[in-house]
């Protein structure tokens, strides 16, 4: 019995050994469990990945085809699946309507509708929300001002499970 418990032992101590004696599971860190999300757009001809506080004037219609709409396109990247909340903070002129598209178009107004179901007008959405389920996604970002000046809207994405872990940017669609 002294053998078997002797070998036991032995046999133990050369397994904690070779392990390190320590758990081989990393500690999560806030760090490593951060969302990983980026946009990459084209502006003024050069790819550029957005950063928080980025700042971007766009002043010229995003294609000759609809000279009304401003904008401008580029991609969605994420390394997991999640739910993406887009807040926004608008200070556009009286009729100026947006539209962001990441998979899918959604738009930033909603109609108002009489009792006869005629459109009377419209309401700013303030927040939108993607289910992202692939890794890159064509992102657009588009605004029709209803007058010439400053259309500036403020982009706020996050993670609906990590609200602090947040991209916020703003886009000035001025219309000449």
């Amino acid at each position: 019995m002294k053998k078997l418990s002797f070998l036991m032992l032995a046999a133990l101590a050369i397994f904690m050994v070779s392990c390190g004696g320590e758990d081989p599971t990393p500690t999560p860190t806030p760090e490593n469990q951060k969302l990983n999300f980026e946009i990459k757009v084209n502006y003024q001809g050069t790819e550029r990945t957005i950063q928080n506080g980025d700042n971007f004037v766009i002043s010229e219609p995003a294609t000759s085809d609809n000279p009304d709409q401003f904008g401008f396109h580029g991609k969605f990247i994420a390394k997991t699946q999640f739910k993406l909340i887009v807040d926004f903070k608008r200070q556009c002129t009286e009729g100026t309507k947006d539209e962001l598209c990441i998979g899918k178009c959604q738009q930033g107004q909603s109609p108002q509708h009489d009792d006869n179901y005629e459109i009377i007008g419209y309401v700013d959405i303030p927040q939108l929300t993607y289910e992202i389920r692939d890794t890159q996604l064509d992102a657009e970002f588009h605004c029709t001002p209803a007058k010439s000046g400053d259309n500036i809207i403020t982009y706020t994405f996050y993670d609906n499970q990590d609200k602090e872990n947040k991209l916020t940017f703003t886009i000035n669609y001025k219309k000449p």
